[in-house]
């Protein structure tokens, strides 16, 4: 039997003699050959010479020591889209494999949000979110594996990745313990939860009427809905309802604009422990919010807190709460209300100006070129402003004597800016409108100094520019185009006004910018 073998097209056995090679009948022998594959397939021919060629095996052995006929390439999972907040920690593994037997994948990286790397052995996105990194978002970020194999194999894939800033501070306004005494505040509030019990009612519901207090000892468990700054102690004392004339009506005094109203509930009476017992409307400025509210079935069990939030729009400088009869008795265990911000510090300034003798003095982003502050170092305060017994730099009020109170501070702005009939042409001489004007004035004034007393700088300079927005809108409707100027959006001060607006009050505004950078 003589035959010959040729592999990738070349003889590697010319005449080729089985006996011969191996001496005798039934004794194996192997040959064994390297070859280069160009096209993706290794071939073999067996080919007659003398009666029939035979094989009795063949084995194919990759020359990087893997096995297996070629080197895959790998294959990663895809990743969702992601979206974080700035300053967020991140943990996000990249999963992915190989088909080859023993080979070691590596992982890169490129488009990150700012503070975000990837280790390059395990495939791990991790860091914190740099402050600073929704200024490019959204991101595209690409992820790539690569293997050591021969020859080396990569993927990838891509995927969104959304950074959002940090929403602004929502200012608590109101915060009352139900049925309770006054609670410590557990989340960096300055604001404690305000007492409400038979013996120190709080201020704000019609207590002279039929509703009563109630306070357990039994241990309570929050729900998912209620925030973690929340104190448990909270839900074990409510202000309940027994008679629906007049119904329970809670009034707080706030400034007309958007609100979160957050009620805090929990069932703590075995009488009425169960799904149906206790039901009961709330009504928030007139409008049903909760319709036939069912505590337990709700939380799912008694002793368990829940939180139901709702924003809500007030015009009447006045935000009323119902809870109504349905069965049994209406109960409420706390109520938080906050503000919610309509615009940022940003937004209600992002430029003062002030026009001087024909020159412009800008304060733009923080840049003190060609400002008053230029070259200037601001003096030390004289007052305290904030009460807390130290005339410092925390102190918001400009150093003018007298300014230590919210009269006195709108006395000096009015001083400047009404009176003086400057501003304000002739024609209005409207005593009710002004002293509208006025009280809006003071409505926000009287937030700086909250604000100020909490230690809050940035919350006493963003509401002091809006006192300034408050003033603007004012003077452009109340007037008949007063020499033709705007107020509201550059804030420039022409030539007859400067003679009237005190310097003080221009260095104020741009102080508070600094201070909020």
């Amino acid at each position: 039997r003589v035959f010959d073998v040729a592999i990738e097209g070349n003889i590697v056995l010319d005449d080729y003699d089985v006996v011969a090679d191996a001496g005798a009948m039934f004794v194996g022998v192997m040959q064994s050959f390297q070859v280069g594959v160009s096209d993706e397939l290794l071939t073999i021919d067996l080919l007659h010479v003398v009666q029939n060629p035979s094989i009795k095996g063949i084995e194919i052995i990759g020359v990087n020591g893997t096995g297996g006929p070629l080197n895959s390439v790998p294959n990663i999972t895809p990743i969702a889209d992601q979206t974080n907040t700035v300053s967020d920690v991140v943990s996000l593994q990249v999963l992915a494999s190989d088909a080859d037997v023993g080979d070691t994948l590596g992982y890169s990286a490129s488009g990150l949000p700012d503070g975000l790397s990837i280790d390059t052995a395990t495939g791990l996105i991790s860091g914190n979110i740099a402050s600073n990194a929704d200024l490019n978002s959204p991101y595209t970020v690409t992820v790539t594996v690569t293997d050591d194999g021969e020859p080396q194999e990569s993927a990838d894939v891509s995927f969104a990745w959304t950074i959002n800033a940090v929403p602004p501070a929502t200012p608590v306004v109101y915060r009352v313990n139900c049925g309770g005494s006054q609670l410590a505040s557990v989340d960096g509030e300055p604001l404690d939860w305000s007492a409400d019990n038979s013996g120190n009612p709080s201020p704000y519901v019609n207590s002279s009427d039929t509703n009563k207090t109630y306070t357990t000892g039994s241990s309570i468990t929050a729900g998912a809905s209620v925030p973690s700054g929340v104190p448990v102690a909270l839900f074990q004392s409510e202000r309940y309802d027994l008679s629906s004339s007049p119904e329970m009506q809670w009034n707080f005094p706030v400034n007309n604009g958007e609100y979160e109203v957050r009620l805090y509930f929990a069932e703590t009476y075995s009488g009425t422990g169960s799904p149906g017992q206790r039901v009961f409307d709330v009504a928030i400025e007139g409008n049903i919010v909760l319709d036939d509210y069912d505590v337990v079935a709700d939380a799912g069990a008694m002793f368990v807190g829940i939180m139901q939030s709702f924003q809500v729009s007030v015009s009447d400088q006045s935000l009323t709460i119902d809870l109504l009869h349905v069965t049994e008795n209406p109960a409420i265990k706390g109520i938080e209300i906050l503000q919610i911000a309509t615009q940022t510090l940003a937004s209600t300034s992002t430029y003062l100006v002030l026009e001087q003798d024909a020159q412009t003095a800008s304060l733009s982003s923080g840049n003190l070129s060609g400002s008053l502050l230029a070259g200037t170092s601001l003096a030390s305060d004289t007052v305290d402003s904030d009460g807390d017994g130290v005339a410092d730099s925390d102190d918001i009020f400009p150093d003018e004597a007298g300014l230590a109170g919210l009269a006195d501070y709108v006395d000096f702005i009015i001083g400047y800016l009404v009176d003086d009939q400057v501003i304000f042409d002739d024609d209005w001489e409207d005593q009710e409108k002004k002293a509208e004007f006025i009280a809006e004035l003071e409505a926000v004034l009287e937030l700086v100094i909250a604000a100020e007393q909490a230690q809050d700088a940035g919350w006493s300079a963003m509401l002091y520019l809006e006192a300034l927005n408050q003033l603007g809108d004012n003077i452009i409707s109340r007037t008949d185009g007063f020499h033709g100027g705007s107020l509201v959006d550059d804030w420039i001060m022409v030539e007859e006004a400067q003679d009237i607006l005190h310097a003080d009050l221009i260095l104020l505004s741009e102080y508070l910018w600094l201070i909020t950078r």
